[in-house]
């Protein structure tokens, strides 16, 4: 399963040259993969198209990494992909399967996965035709792609970053972080957190008279 080419629509185009003029070059991105000795080989692969890499061996060392990262409040610290192996991520697809929740990284995994585009990895040519794939989406899995990995597919991880910028740019925790920055603090704070709406203060002058009707006089 791949992401099928996509084309940014002129204002999200402008936002990603307003805030990372040179993207896709530097674009964040976590891998988790246990044998660490595959680790340098796939930096060095990443880091030849222009992205950041960091590694880590264990889904949950990553998930702290991303944790500690969208936690801050600086953006451009903020990760846009991760590629995890499959198996990492295994016994969270049993859990969906079986609809439990006993994995301790069920939780944590479901919730980093709204913030971060997550990518498995994995080394079967027939894993995207695997009933595991279709609950893997249903947990935020947004592609998968052949291990080990080639520059071919590498270059198109971008598109999760688009994908991911466009949906919090239009999400009510974003638009309440943005009114906050740019000082209008109560304006975010009328923001629905739910839907998003309002955003605009009440007007500070005198409350508005209601305007009642003349009596007409009788002839």
């Amino acid at each position: 399963m791949h992401a099928g080419a996509m084309h940014p629509s002129a204002s999200t185009q402008d936002l990603i040259r307003a805030t990372r003029p040179k993207f896709p070059e530097g674009l964040k991105v976590l891998v988790v993969v246990k044998d660490e000795s595959r680790h340098a080989p796939i930096k060095k692969l990443l880091q030849e198209i222009g992205y950041k890499v960091t590694c880590a061996n264990t889904l949950d060392k990553g998930l702290n990494v991303l944790e500690s990262a969208q936690g801050n409040s600086d953006v451009n610290a903020h990760f846009d992909v991760a590629l995890v192996e499959e198996e990492q991520v295994a016994p969270i697809m049993r859990d969906v399967m079986n609809g439990t929740n006993s994995s301790p990284l069920f939780g944590r995994f479901t919730t980093i996965a709204k913030e971060v585009a997550i990518v498995l990895m994995h080394e079967d040519e027939d894993v995207a035709s695997k009933t595991y794939m279709i609950e893997a989406i249903k947990v935020g899995v947004v592609d998968v792609v052949k291990y080990p990995l080639v520059k071919q597919s590498m270059r198109t991880l971008w598109q999760h970053a688009v994908r991911k910028i466009i949906r919090q740019q239009t999400s009510p925790r974003t638009r309440m972080r943005r009114l906050r920055a740019e000082g209008t603090a109560e304006a975010a704070r009328n923001v629905d957190p739910r839907t998003g709406a309002g955003g605009s203060p009440p007007s500070a002058g005198r409350p508005t008279r209601a305007i009642r009707p003349r009596r007409r006089r009788g002839l």
